[in-house]
Parts: C-alpha cells; structure tokens; sequence
C-alpha cells in the first residue's frame, strides 16, 4: 500500500503498482477508505513464491547429498531420517570437507560450548549415522575416523 499526496499523475500511479505495489491511496483521505483497502488486501489469498533452489546450501561428496537448508540428506538418491543430533554432526563435516573435526569440535557445534558431557557420544551418534548410510550405500565409506583425534568426510569422496 503506498499512500501519495495530491496530484499524482495516473502514469506515476501505474508505474508504482507495475513496481509491486499493491495499492496507491491518494492523500488526503478519509480513514474508511484506508481501513475499507487495507481490509480488502487482507482478505486477498496469501501465496508464497519460494525462490529457486541455488544450491548454496546443497552440499555434494560422491553418493551423498546434503541439503542444509531443507536439512534432508540423500546418499545414492535414497533419503536418510537422522536424528537432529546426526544431522547436525553430518552438516559440520560437510562444512569442513578438508579438515579432521575433533570430538570436541563436534560437541561445541551441535550441544554448544557449554557441554561437558562424554565426548563418547559423538561415536554413538557417528556409529547410528553410519549403519543408515550403510544400508543406503552398502560399503561406501563417507565418514572417517581419525583414531583418537576425530572424524572427517571420506577423502576419496
């Protein structure tokens, strides 16, 4: 809604409704008319055009697939349901593609800084995460251990 003052030419009125405006209200006016517009705009279905898909949160490493922004991860075009905690380990791999994560890096990405449980729980988590990328991909490896230290993504991805 765009309220002008007077003597707003009709080419100006049309162009700032050909910009995205959904209504021009010439001023002065009366408080009816701009409740009376601002209802029927209301009243109007309401549809969201999502953008198209840039892929700047797709994230692709041999068979899998990880969308951050949708959070769904697809290994050999198959959909894997992780846990909110396997996601969120898999996301900060996938965020660091070259780098060995540490146990503790983990914990600080997904429980935060504040954490100071066992950091055993990272290899439960990886372990879960592992046995259902398994069954989508029998013997591809994506994720690696790096003994005592941490995790990376599968170099040969």
């Amino acid at each position: 809604l765009v309220a002008v003052g007077d003597g707003l030419s009709s080419d100006r009125r049309a162009a700032l409704l050909t910009a995205g405006a959904d209504a021009v209200i010439t001023l002065p006016c009366q408080p009816s008319e701009v409740l009376a517009l601002t209802g029927a705009l209301l009243r109007r279905p309401r549809s969201v055009i999502a953008p198209l898909n840039t892929n700047h949160s797709l994230r692709r490493f041999g068979p899998l697939e990880v969308d951050l922004g949708r959070r769904e991860v697809l290994v050999n075009g198959r959909r894997l349901a992780l846990t909110r905690i396997e996601f969120d380990l898999l996301a900060h791999l996938c965020n660091h593609p070259q780098e060995m994560v540490t146990r503790e890096e983990l914990i600080g990405s997904v429980w935060g800084p504040e954490w100071s449980g066992d950091t055993h729980m990272v290899d439960v988590h990886v372990s879960n995460m592992r046995r259902k990328i398994d069954q989508a991909a029998p013997g591809v490896t994506i994720i690696q251990t790096v003994r005592g230290l941490g995790f990376r993504l599968a170099t040969d991805l």
